[in-house]
């Protein structure tokens, strides 16, 4: 009972075991904070990227995957896969009534369903036909202000929101029989929210893209023989059904989604016949008149849950192996991971936990060291009081529990308070931020390359306990050496210390 009374004393009665406890809850919550942060950017950017890739893709080498139809059969049926889809890539060029010039996007030509049930789609539309009403209605009052031929327009396409729900055009890439005519023969398409920056300006903050005009766009593309060849550039008109938006990233900023057919017919990558007139090659490669067949881009694949993507990536192989046996005139087939096409941002951002982990070292030396000194000097002004208590028969283990108790206080209630720090900072990490940018003068937000919708971290409970474990285990250790100095005191010579 004396040794806790005792380490209690010590301890409230000296300010310098306070400032190494405060030492210890800096050093603690300085470690939770950066682990939090970066542990959580690394699960972002992980969801982020299964999110947006799937779990794996198979291309052909070459313009272009034969034969889809028959290998999305036979994907459907293997257990570890829970959907596929064929996708179709292209990059070019879009225009806008109200940009300043075209802009370089990706064009994906998807079917809505099968696209949904592999990667997000439905939850990531911005607005329904209630959001469209309500903006539309707004921009009729004058907000933002439209030219006569627009507000015409516009109350055309207020009834055909009217006749049915906007948001299954987007869901189906389909336009209703009713829509109206000044449009064209237009095909749908699902725009990020920030691909004509210009636009959005020229309307309220957070409304949808209403102005008639500013929805419908030009896209220029470039289709390619299965060789590569670029063919000459086709143009298409398309009108905006809606807008997406995926936070983290600026992805939606170059993203258009279109029809599967139509992207397929607008590329030449359907089926048909058709004569080079310069050359006499069929485009795709085939002999003159020969047939060229439908292709894709890629297959992207949803494995099921808890299936390893490597384990996935080896069945793969072996199926595409027995479909190039049976479709010989397949061009060569390559299947790759999400994990490989961000293999090196994840092997950067693994050396940067090993310099986390490093500098988690450092801190736990410096604990050491800093409950070493300070427990050493302690031993220095009670080695009378020490004597004392060896003479009044307390023994060398009793001496060193004394000191190793103090070690084990500091340690408990500097990882304590650095623990309750660092969950408040990691918990209000958007709020200290945007406190110290306006502070500094830097605005309410620096906008970068990785736009988050808020700056976050996570508590990882495992982690908390090994970093907290580590912190106390170090102030112990830091007081073992004074905990044996003062162990090893003569109580004779003690008492005569001055």
């Amino acid at each position: 009972m004396y040794k806790l009374l005792l380490t209690f004393r010590y301890l409230r009665r000296k300010i310098i075991p306070v400032l190494a406890a405060l030492g210890v809850a800096l050093c603690t919550s300085m470690v939770i904070v950066v682990v939090s942060v970066t542990g959580y950017f690394m699960e972002r950017y992980a969801q982020m990227a299964r999110r947006t890739q799937g779990d794996a893709r198979i291309a052909a080498v070459g313009q272009g995957l034969t034969h889809y139809d028959e290998l999305l059969s036979q994907l459907r049926e293997l257990p570890e896969i829970k959907a596929a889809t064929a996708v179709i890539v292209t990059f070019g060029f879009a225009r806008g009534a109200y940009s300043t010039g075209a802009q370089e996007v990706l064009v994906l030509g998807v079917d809505p369903a099968s696209y949904g049930a592999v990667l997000p789609y439905v939850d990531i539309l911005r607005w329904d036909s209630e959001s469209f009403r309500a903006s539309a209605q707004a921009a009729l009052d004058g907000h933002p202000p439209l030219g006569d031929e627009d507000r015409q327009r516009l109350r055309a396409d207020l009834q055909t929101a009217a006749d049915g729900d906007w948001l299954d055009y987007a869901k189906t890439l389909r336009l209703p029989a009713n829509w109206p005519a000044w449009y064209g023969d237009v095909a749908p398409a699902v725009v990020g929210q920030e691909l004509f920056g210009g636009a959005r300006e020229l309307m309220a903050q957070g409304s949808p893209m209403v102005a008639p005009a500013d929805r419908r766009i030009t896209l220029m593309m470039f289709p390619r023989t299965r060789r590569g060849a670029v063919i000459e550039p086709v143009v298409r008109p398309v009108v905006v059904v809606n807008e997406f938006a995926l936070s983290f990233e600026h992805a939606e900023s170059r993203v258009i989604f279109v029809p599967f057919a139509f992207l397929q017919s607008a590329l030449l990558m359907d089926a048909h016949e058709a004569v080079d007139s310069q050359t006499g090659e069929a485009i795709g490669g085939q002999a003159s008149g020969g047939q060229v067949p439908a292709r894709a881009s890629s297959i992207v694949i949803r494995a099921r849950k808890d299936v390893d993507v490597g384990a996935l990536k080896l069945r793969l192989k072996e199926l595409l192996t027995q479909f190039s046996a049976t479709y010989p005139d397949v061009a060569k087939l390559h299947v790759r991971t999400w994990e490989e096409d961000y293999n090196t941002f994840f092997q950067e951002m693994k050396r940067e936990r090993f310099l986390l982990t490093l500098c988690f070292v450092i801190v736990s030396v410096v604990a050491f060291v800093m409950i070493g000194v300070v427990l050493y000097m302690i031993v220095l002004q009670k080695t009378r009081d020490i004597g004392t208590l060896r003479a009044l028969g307390a023994s060398r283990v009793g001496i060193a529990a004394l000191f190793l108790g103090q070690g084990l206080a500091i340690g408990l209630v500097g990882s304590a308070v650095g623990l309750a720090v660092g969950a408040f900072v990691v918990a209000h990490l958007e709020e200290i931020y945007q406190l110290t940018t306006t502070a500094a003068g830097l605005g309410s937000r620096i906008q970068d390359a990785q736009d988050w919708d808020r700056l976050a971290g996570r508590l990882d409970a495992a982690e908390i306990g090994w970093i907290m474990l580590v912190v106390v285990g170090s102030s112990v250790l830091g007081a073992l050496i004074p905990a044996l100095l003062a162990a090893r005191l003569d109580p004779v010579e003690a008492l005569r210390y001055e």
